[in-house]
C-alpha cells in the first residue's frame, strides 16, 4: 500500500477541495443508473460462476482505474491517493438476518480476486457481529440489496469534522429484465464532492459498462 500526498499548488481541482471540505461546503451526493449485464450473466452462467464475487471484481476494478474514488486524508488531515483499494462488503447471516463487515484484497486478475472473494465470504457467512475483519485505510465500500430493484438510493452521512472519509459507497441491487429480455442492474454511487465531480462518476460508470458489456476480455 502506497500513500502519496497530492501536491496543492498544482493540483486542478484545489478550490473545489477547499470548498467542499469546508465545514460550509462538506457534501456527498448520489447518482443512480441502470447498467445492462445480459452479457455478463450469460458468460458467469456459462462457466459456473457467481454473480456477486464478480460484480465485486467489476466495480473494483473500475474504481480502481478512478483515481478520484482512491483518494483519502491521512491522520493530519492531508489529501493524498493510495495506489489501490479493496472493497469491503457485508456477508448475511440468515439465522440472525443480520450481516457482518469483511473485505477482500483486490487484484487486477478476476480469477485470483474471485477465489479470494468466494473463500473469504464462506469462512465469515455463518459469524456474528458488526465488523468480522480489522478495517485497513485503504478501502471502499460495496453493499448488495439482492432483495431490492431499487431506482434511487442516498446514504445519510453525519461527521462533524470536514476532513471525514473521502471513499465511494457503490451500492448494487436486484436486477431485473426487460421487455426485451435484457437483464439490467440498479447501481448507486455516493460520492464525496470534495474529489469527486460528477464528471468523474460518469466516467466511472462509463468504465463499470464497458467491464459488464466484454466480459471475454476478462473472464477466464
Amino acid at each position: 500500500m502506497k500513500f502519496t500526498l497530492i501536491d496543492m499548488e498544482t493540483y486542478s481541482r484545489r478550490e473545489h477541495y477547499r470548498h467542499y471540505n469546508s465545514a460550509a461546503g462538506s457534501c456527498t451526493y448520489s447518482v443512480t443508473v441502470n447498467i445492462d449485464i445480459t452479457d455478463l450473466l450469460t458468460a458467469l452462467k456459462a462457466r459456473g460462476l457467481r454473480t456477486f464475487p464478480a460484480h465485486c471484481w467489476l466495480f473494483s476494478k473500475a474504481v480502481n482505474d478512478t483515481p478520484e474514488f482512491r483518494m483519502a486524508h491521512n491522520d493530519k488531515g492531508e489529501l493524498g491517493i493510495y495506489d489501490v483499494v479493496h472493497p469491503r462488503y457485508n456477508v448475511f447471516n440468515e439465522e440472525t438476518e443480520t450481516f457482518g463487515g469483511i473485505w477482500t484484497g483486490y487484484s487486477p486478475d478476476f480469477r485470483t480476486f474471485y477465489e479470494k472473494c468466494v473463500s473469504d465470504m464462506a469462512a465469515y457467512s455463518g459469524k456474528t457481529g458488526f465488523a468480522l475483519m480489522p478495517d485497513i485505510p485503504n478501502i471502499f465500500d460495496f453493499s448488495c440489496l439482492p432483495w431490492v430493484n431499487f431506482t434511487g438510493l442516498n446514504l445519510n452521512i453525519y461527521r462533524q469534522s470536514p476532513f471525514t472519509w473521502l471513499a465511494p459507497q457503490i451500492t448494487i441491487g436486484k436486477f431485473a429484465p426487460d421487455h426485451n429480455g435484457r437483464s439490467w442492474l440498479p447501481v448507486s454511487v455516493q460520492a464525496r464532492h470534495a474529489v469527486c465531480d460528477g464528471y468523474h462518476v460518469g466516467r466511472f460508470l462509463e468504465r463499470a459498462r464497458a467491464l459488464a458489456d466484454r466480459p471475454e476480455v476478462w473472464l477466464c
